[in-house]
């Protein structure tokens, strides 16, 4: 318990008379706090399998679910739920990101067939791990796209997995 001399608050830098320049600026709504909000999506092996390509778009596959728009994107996580199985498959390996024209994925590539639900395995990319850097991502329509070796997608007999985003949202300058 702070004395009578002390006073209870946070000191944000130094003052103009009348708090900290912080606190004054979050009453002037000037700066506002942020949250770290997440995105999730379960992807099944009939998902992958019944897609009209290799690439399952998120907007596309799963509309009740798009992505939101104007986002730092802090994180990405990749975990099977349930192992994925198919017949003469050997493997199928994923890559996940913000579209097909953009190098900068949310994931390097994870073979799914080494991934077992059993081993509660849960791939984490994000800005330390190199894989991404956290860029404003103003439309962002995640993709996920799939090479099968052995055998084509419509193989898969089961499977799933379930996909993570952390976001921060963001309003660019001038909106």
């Amino acid at each position: 318990m702070a004395n009578a001399e002390e006073k209870p608050y946070l000191n944000y830098g130094p003052t103009n008379g009348y708090g900290s320049r912080m606190q004054d600026s979050i009453r002037k709504n000037l700066v506002k706090p942020f949250t770290i909000e997440t995105w999730h999506q379960k992807v099944s092996f009939e998902d992958i399998r019944d897609a009209s390509s290799d690439t399952l778009t998120v907007s596309t596959a799963y509309p009740q679910n798009k992505f939101p728009t104007n986002v730092i994107v802090t994180v990405a996580l990749v975990e099977v739920v349930d192992n994925f199985i198919g017949g003469l498959l050997s493997s199928v390996d994923l890559l996940f990101g913000p579209d097909g024209t953009d190098t900068n994925r949310y994931s390097g590539a994870i073979d799914l067939f080494d991934e077992t639900a059993t081993m509660a395995s849960v791939r984490t990319y994000g800005d330390s791990t190199g894989d991404f850097s956290g860029e404003f991502q103003a439309s962002a329509d995640p993709q996920i796209d799939f090479t099968f070796t052995g055998a084509a997608r419509t193989a898969l007999t089961a499977g799933a997995m379930r996909l993570t985003l952390g976001f921060i949202r963001y309003t660019p300058i001038g909106a």
